[in-house]
C-alpha cells in the first residue's frame, strides 16, 4: 500500500510540472518521463523487478522447475477490480488448453488490423519487440503480484521496455504478424513463465476480473511452459513476416480450420 502510494505521488507530480506528453490512442496521454520515473522506482526497490529482468528475451526463468513453485499461490490481482481492462472485441477465436494436438498458451481474441490493444493490469513492460519464434510484434508486461500478460501478433508497438503502464493503457495495435493466419490477439497469463488459463482470473462473461484476490493450483499451470516454435535459450525462427499481409492460399488443413472459423465471426459482426 506504501508503496503504492509513493508511486501516485510521484506520478502525479510529474504531470503537473512535466511538458513533454505522448498522446496514444483513445486521447490517452501519460508524461514519458513518469512512466520511465515510476519504472525505475519499482526497479530499483521491489524484488519482483528484480528477478530475471531481461528485456531481449521473452522467456526468462530457465531453470525454474515447478518444484520451485508453492502448491498454492496467493495472488492480489488489483485493489479494486476496474483496475483491470481485458482487450475485447465481441469474440473469442481460441481458448487456452490443447489444440489440434498441441498445447495453446492463452486466448485468440478477435479483433481487426489498428484496433486499439490494451494493457491488462498496473506494470513494467519487460519486453518488446518483434520475436521470430511466431508470437510476431509482442509485448509482455510484468505486473504488482509477480504475473506477467502476454500480447502477440501486433501491427504496431507502442509501449517501450523499463516503462511504467497503467491498465487500460494503449500499449499497441492490433495485427496479423508472426505465426498467424489473420488479424486477432493472442494473450497470455503466465507465472514464472508457466502459463495458465486467463479465464482462471477472468469472467467469462463480463470480461472482468471474477475477484480481486484468488488462489491458484500449481496443478493448474502447464507443464510444458515454452511453445514448440520458442525455447527459452534458442529461437527457432518461424516466421519474418512482419507486414499484416495475409496469406493467399493455405497450406495446411489446420489454417484452412482457423480461416473458416474466422469468416463465420466476421459475418456476425457485418
Amino acid at each position: 500500500m506504501r508503496i503504492q502510494l509513493i508511486i501516485t505521488l510521484v506520478f502525479c507530480i510529474y504531470l503537473s510540472i512535466g511538458q513533454n506528453t505522448t498522446s496514444l490512442p483513445g486521447n490517452f496521454k501519460i508524461h514519458s518521463d513518469s512512466a520511465k520515473t515510476i519504472a525505475l522506482n519499482l526497479k530499483q526497490n521491489n524484488v519482483l523487478f528484480k528477478e530475471r529482468w531481461i528485456t531481449n528475451d521473452l522467456f526468462v526463468y530457465y531453470n525454474l522447475t515447478k518444484n520451485d513453485i508453492p502448491d498454492t499461490l496467493h495472488l492480489d490481482l488489483s485493489e479494486d477490480t476496474s483496475r483491470f481492462k481485458l482487450t475485447w472485441y465481441g469474440k473469442l477465436f481460441f481458448g487456452y488448453g490443447m489444440r489440434w494436438g498441441k498445447m495453446h498458451h492463452g486466448l485468440d481474441i478477435y479483433l481487426e488490423i489498428g484496433d486499439t490493444i490494451y494493457a491488462a493490469f498496473d506494470g513494467i513492460v519487460r519486453y518488446s519487440k518483434f520475436n521470430e519464434g511466431g508470437y510476431g510484434n509482442c509485448i509482455i508486461i510484468r505486473h504488482l503480484n509477480g504475473l506477467e500478460t502476454l500480447y502477440g501478433h501486433m501491427s504496431k508497438l507502442i509501449a517501450s521496455p523499463n516503462t511504467y503502464v497503467y491498465a487500460g493503457q494503449p500499449i499497441g495495435l492490433g495485427g496479423s504478424t508472426g505465426r498467424s493466419d489473420g488479424p486477432h490477439l493472442h494473450f497470455e497469463t503466465r507465472y514464472k513463465d508457466f502459463s495458465f488459463d486467463p479465464y482462471t482470473i477472468i469472467d467469462s462473461k463480463s470480461q472482468g476480473l471474477k475477484t480481486r484476490r484468488i488462489s491458484i493450483l500449481k496443478k493448474d499451470l502447464y507443464s510444458e511452459r515454452y511453445p514448440i516454435t520458442t525455447s527459452p535459450t534458442k529461437i527457432i525462427k518461424y516466421s519474418n513476416r512482419k507486414s499484416n499481409a495475409l496469406p493467399s492460399k493455405s497450406k495446411q488443413s489446420i489454417r484452412k480450420k482457423t480461416n473458416i472459423a474466422r469468416k463465420k465471426i466476421k459475418s456476425k459482426h457485418k
